[in-house]
């Protein structure tokens, strides 16, 4: 084992020198570019998942699984995706993308269009507006909440941008029962 030692002296040398030589540039050098002021870096992120109730709401309806993440850049460029799986009586596996993301305190609203829906593809290719709201975290903390999925041939995937809250559909009327929604 003592014979590879030397071996390793060399490279050992070259990556003190290295590292001496980042460390006398001084604290006003960075390495790398700096993310945050970058006009590509997130301005907004939200993340959620976990089962909701629906039946709290809708008798006979049975909780679904609703993912998502999604974030928004000092442009205005939104992406991100939604993974929903509604039971009874629906029993719909759907994929969305996200193009649409507008965040108010603990709310936020996201939007976009259907590009997977399983078994019976009811709902691929229509455009989605859904509100959420985060509530905390912890046994002390209301439950974070969401909207229905309001879709239409009058709703862009952009629509989300106008956080609209005017309509029933929009009322958070859907606790997580467990999970978590962040918004940031």
């Amino acid at each position: 084992m003592t014979g590879s030692t030397p071996a390793r002296m060399p490279l050992l040398t070259i990556l003190l020198v290295a590292s001496g030589a980042c460390a006398r540039e001084g604290p006003e050098s960075t390495l790398g570019p700096d993310l945050a002021a970058s006009p590509n870096a997130p301005v907004h992120m939200v993340t959620g998942g976990g089962q909701v109730d629906i039946a709290s709401t809708y008798a006979g309806f049975d909780e679904s699984t609703i993912s998502f993440t999604a974030m928004v850049d000092a442009n205005g460029n939104a992406q991100g995706q939604l993974q929903a799986t509604f039971s009874y009586p629906f029993e719909e596996k759907v994929h969305m993308e996200l193009a649409c993301l507008a965040v108010e305190g603990n709310e936020a609203w996201i939007g976009g269009t259907v590009t997977k829906s399983h078994p019976r593809g009811a709902w691929l290719g229509q455009v989605f507006i859904v509100r959420f709201q985060d509530n905390g975290e912890g046994g002390g903390s209301p439950p974070d909440r969401m909207s229905h999925f309001r879709g239409g041939g009058a709703i862009g995937p952009n629509r989300c941008l106008n956080q609209p809250t005017g309509s029933p559909e929009f009322d958070l009327l859907f606790p997580y029962v467990s999970g978590n929604v962040v918004v940031k």
